[in-house]
């Protein structure tokens, strides 16, 4: 099956999948957004927190349909674009300092960077990934958290095999929220950039 039949195969059963679980996944969404607004701070560290609370609380609604199994790690080796308040909180779960020779992108000038960057990591491991595993899985960053392929094919996922195909991931309302809180000043980078491969 070449990458079209694939994509196309995956879409439907996404389609046919979601039905059964968009009540819930309404639900949550809905009840997210209603603590969202009663979240009255500008703190980025609540509203990162609330972020990853609340993806986890979306991916959990569609997980009796999605073709997520442990260790897959095909959503580790792709390009995986985080805000500066996302890169501390994992900086202060690791001890590992974000890199002072990098400062981000404003979210208004990475959209034409992040096709650039999607090609440059595909395949290419996270640094957090270790022994197939997320060594960060605590405070994994939200957009790892919506990473939900809610089709059959697992094999989809994979963006070497299957490069420039859009994956049908679960809805990614709860990062748009986030990101909107957080306000276009944020500074974003792929986690690569904020956290450079150690050298031993």
């Amino acid at each position: 099956m070449n990458t079209d039949e694939l994509l196309e195969l995956a879409y439907k059963e996404a389609d046919e999948n979601f039905v059964g679980v968009a009540t819930q996944h309404i639900k949550v969404m809905r009840e997210a957004l209603w603590d969202l607004n009663a979240l009255m701070t500008h703190d980025e560290s609540a509203i990162v927190q609330w972020g990853f609370k609340w993806g986890q609380k979306v991916s959990d609604a569609v997980s009796s349909v999605c073709a997520c199994i442990n260790k897959c790690s095909h959503c580790c080796r792709r390009c995986i674009y985080i805000t500066r308040a996302e890169a501390i909180e994992i900086s202060k779960f690791t001890g590992r300092k974000i890199t002072e020779s990098f400062t981000g992108r404003l979210l208004p000038e990475s959209i034409d960077i992040i096709q650039e960057l999607q090609k440059k990591y595909a395949g290419a491991p996270c640094v957090f990934l270790k022994d197939g595993s997320c060594s960060i899985y605590e405070v994994r960053p939200i957009e790892c958290r919506l990473q939900v392929n809610i089709s059959n094919q697992i094999e989809i996922c994979d963006l070497v095999k299957h490069p420039a195909t859009k994956v049908p991931y679960v809805s990614d309302g709860v990062h748009i929220a986030v990101l909107s809180k957080l306000g276009s000043a944020q500074p974003s980078a792929d986690i690569r950039e904020w956290f450079p491969e150690e050298v031993n």
